[in-house]
């Protein structure tokens, strides 16, 4: 199983996701980082899971949430770019890869 790392942006989306969720109720945020979670272990088990995307990076979907995991592998390392809600522009995360190439 590979290694990971969020960038801060996708832990501030993850965190911020998290929060909303918890406000509306304690068991839904429990099972959105559930999923997450999941996923994530699924991504790191199997990086080559997701979809190609802008600059190399990959994207996978949560299944229940509307959410997807973008994210690049560097040096044996899965990279979390972002923490996506599929409703917002897509390609957003694109400026961040930058932080992660230098």
């Amino acid at each position: 199983m590979k290694r990971y790392k969020f960038g801060e942006h996708a832990r501030q989306e993850l965190i911020l996701t998290t929060k909303g969720y918890r406000a509306i109720s304690a068991s839904l945020s429990r099972r959105f980082v559930k999923e997450f979670q999941a996923t994530l272990s699924t991504i790191r088990q199997f990086p080559e899971i997701g979809v190609q995307s802008y600059g190399g990076a990959q994207k996978f979907h949560l299944d229940v949430f509307k959410y997807t995991i973008v994210y690049i592998v560097l040096d044996d390392i899965v990279h979390i770019v972002a923490v996506a809600p599929q409703r917002k522009k897509p390609g957003y995360w694109k400026d961040r890869l930058r932080n992660i190439h230098q």
